[in-house]
């Protein structure tokens, strides 16, 4: 009976190392197909951080663009609001001039047109008269061209500006 038991014993003892080994070697299968997995999951992580870098790039120009875009804009705002300005400034440097005209001219109206032709003095007082307001309608006229150029240039510079601001 201590034969038998022995060699039960032996058997058991035999099935073990074989268990082991096939544990051992669904274990190794187990961890090839997890290893493999992973190399999967490394190469997708690969093309994905590949695609992210290639969009970071093409926003990253994209962004550029849209910053020298902004850039030219606020350049040509800067330069439509300084014409702007130097209009105001030629404007109110030729205030002056334009209430003298304007007064002188009232000052003119308020003679009555007989007054200036009825005078005792004699003809070349009244040709000398008649060229000098000549040439006043003459500079009056200029005057008023290029205030309405300036008028028509500001309004358009005003909707340039109102454009860029947009």
């Amino acid at each position: 009976m201590v034969m038998i038991s022995v060699a039960c014993a032996s058997l058991a003892h035999a099935q073990a190392p074989e268990q082991t080994l096939d544990t051992t070697l669904e274990n190794w299968a187990k961890s090839k197909e997890a290893e493999a997995y992973l190399k999967q999951q490394l190469a997708d992580s690969g093309r994905e951080l590949s695609a992210i870098r290639e969009r970071s790039a093409t926003l990253g120009e994209r962004l550029q663009q849209s910053e020298r875009r902004v850039s030219n804009e606020e350049s040509g705002l800067a330069n439509v609001n300084a014409r702007v300005a130097q209009k105001r400034e030629e404007f109110d440097a030729r205030k002056a001039d334009y209430s003298k005209t304007v007064l002188s001219l009232l000052r003119l109206r308020s003679l009555p047109p007989s007054a200036i032709f009825s005078s005792g003095d004699d003809a070349q007082n009244l040709l000398r008269t008649a060229s000098l307001l000549e040439k006043t309608n003459q500079a009056v006229a200029q005057k008023a061209a290029r205030l309405r150029s300036d008028i028509a240039q500001l309004k358009t510079l005003h909707g340039d500006a109102k454009l860029r601001d947009a």
